[in-house]
């Protein structure tokens, strides 16, 4: 189901980078540097845009629109067929393949009407109907899966990168936290283990910070993949 949301995770992962830290610690990812716009994009905007560029769901509304009109036309007496015929005609010897030399090769041209009864064609008409409502109920299952499947990308995108903000904050309080340490240390007035803890506390923050990037990625990377496999499957 993820991949229905996959053309739009470029789109989001940019979209909530905003601030200019934010987008500094993702500056590896090499779609990133690609996008050249900044503005949000909300949930509503995103829902929106994954419907708009759904392949399969038009496809399901053209499939319905289809069997609607079969339905229309099965309710009709068929078109009239006009046929040629030839019988007898000679394969081999002196009169083979040709229509005049044996007197028993008859040449027929007619016209066929076929006239089936109205049960029958309103059961064809009820068949097509059928499968126009089937199509319009499966439209409306991948729609609403469509949708699930986008708002869960959204959400985890957005939380992923809230973490590399609220990380590369917490980051950069750290180094001002070491920083003090160091001087109050050169100082007299702070103790090594102080400057040890604080610079522990600062490689803890590293640790997460790419804990976070990778999982970043991992997202990203599944975004990509699906995207590929739906791209590879409307075609």
């Amino acid at each position: 189901m993820f991949q229905y949301a996959a053309p739009l995770c470029g789109a989001m992962f940019f979209a909530f980078l905003g601030p200019q830290k934010a987008l500094a610690q993702l500056t590896q990812l090499e779609h990133v540097a690609a996008v050249g716009a900044n503005t949000p994009l909300n949930l509503s905007d995103a829902l929106q845009a994954a419907e708009v560029r759904s392949q399969s769901l038009p496809a399901l509304e053209w499939k319905a629109i289809a069997a609607r009109q079969r339905a229309v036309a099965a309710r009709q007496l068929p078109d009239p067929v006009l046929r040629f015929g030839l019988d007898n005609v000679p394969v081999e010897g002196g009169s083979g393949q040709r229509f005049t030399r044996e007197p028993t090769t008859a040449r027929s041209i007619g016209i066929v009407q076929v006239l089936p009864g109205m049960a029958k064609r309103e059961a064809r008409r009820e068949r097509f109907e059928q499968e126009a409502a089937l199509a319009l109920s499966r439209r409306d299952l991948q729609r609403s899966e469509l949708r699930q499947a986008t708002a869960m990308a959204w959400w985890t995108l957005r939380a992923e990168l809230q973490r590399q903000t609220l990380l590369a904050a917490q980051r950069e309080e750290a180094g001002l936290t070491v920083a003090a340490a160091e001087a109050a240390y050169r100082a007299g007035r702070g103790s090594q283990s102080d400057v040890f803890a604080a610079r522990a506390s600062l490689v803890a923050l590293d640790d997460r910070r790419l804990m976070a990037q990778t999982r970043l990625r991992r997202h990203v990377a599944r975004c990509a993949a699906g995207s590929a496999k739906s791209r590879s499957d409307a075609g």
